[in-house]
C-alpha cells in the first residue's frame, strides 16, 4: 500500500469516527496488518463495518478479519450440498476436441461446472477428491458437513494469519506451508473410450479417482496473491 493510498483509509476512519481518532502507534499497527491487501478492498470493509453501525473505530484486527468474510463468503452447507449434487450429475471424464496437437483434452465437467458456479466448492472438492463424495445417507452428508466446515476454517485461518512467521507452532506452519489436508493419489489408468462419434465431444471412462495430496485451494491463494 502505497502512502497516498494510505492516506485515503487514514482519512476515512476519521470521516466515520471523527471523535475517536487512531494514535499514531495504533495506525503503524493497522498499516502494518493491512498493507498486503489492495486498498480498494481495505476502504470497503471500513465501510461495511461503519455501516454494520460499529461505535468504536474498527483496528486492523477488525478489518483484517472483515477482509477475509467479504473475500471467502463460503455459502451455507445446505446451498453447498445443492450445489455439489448438481455437479455430481454432469459427466466425470469427456474427451473434448481442440486445436492442440494431439486434436483433444481430457474435462471433467463437474469441475467446470462448480469453476464456473461455486469457486469456493470447487476447491474443496479438489481438496478431498469428488470421487470420494458419497451422498447416500443422512451419515454421508454429515460426514461432509465436517468436512466442509473445517475446510472452510482452514481457508480462513490460512488469509488471517497468512504473514506470520511459525515460530515453531503447527498450526501457523500448515497456513505458511498451504497445506489443508495429507492425502495420496494413485497414478489414474488411461482412459477408455466408450463412445467416440465423429469430431465434437466423446464420453471416457477413468478408474476409480484415489484421494491425493493436495495444497491449498485457488479461493484463498487468491487472497494471498492480492495482497
Amino acid at each position: 500500500m502505497t502512502d497516498f493510498e494510505w492516506r485515503r483509509v487514514v482519512e476515512l476512519l476519521a470521516e466515520n469516527w471523527p471523535h475517536q481518532l487512531h494514535s499514531d502507534t495504533a495506525l503503524g499497527k493497522f498499516r502494518r496488518d493491512l498493507d498486503r491487501f489492495p486498498v480498494e478492498q481495505v476502504l470497503v470493509a471500513i465501510e461495511t463495518l461503519y455501516r454494520d453501525g460499529r461505535d468504536f473505530p474498527p483496528t486492523g484486527g477488525h478489518v483484517l478479519g472483515r477482509l477475509v468474510d467479504l473475500t471467502i463468503d463460503p455459502p451455507p452447507f445446505h446451498e453447498a450440498l445443492r450445489t455439489i449434487r448438481r455437479a455430481l450429475r454432469k459427466p466425470a471424464d469427456l474427451i473434448v476436441a481442440d486445436d492442440s496437437e494431439r486434436g483433444w483434452h481430457y474435462s471433467d465437467e463437474r469441475y467446470v461446472f462448480l469453476d464456473r458456479e461455486a469457486p469456493m466448492l470447487a476447491g474443496f472438492l479438489r481438496t478431498i477428491g469428488i470421487d470420494q463424495v458419497q451422498l447416500e445417507d443422512g451419515g454421508d452428508e454429515a460426514r461432509l458437513r465436517n468436512k466442509y466446515e473445517r475446510f472452510v476454517g482452514d481457508a480462513r485461518e490460512s488469509l488471517l494469519y497468512g504473514g506470520l512467521p511459525p515460530a515453531g507452532l503447527r498450526k501457523l506452519e500448515r497456513v505458511v506451508d498451504g497445506e489443508v489436508v495429507e492425502l495420496e493419489r494413485d497414478a489414474r489408468p488411461e482412459p477408455r473410450v466408450i463412445a467416440a462419434p465423429d469430431g465434437g465431444v466423446r464420453r471416457i471412462e477413468r478408474g476409480p479417482e484415489q484421494p491425493r495430496r493436495m495444497g491449498f485451494d485457488a479461493v484463498a491463494s487468491r487472497g494471498r496473491e492480492a495482497g
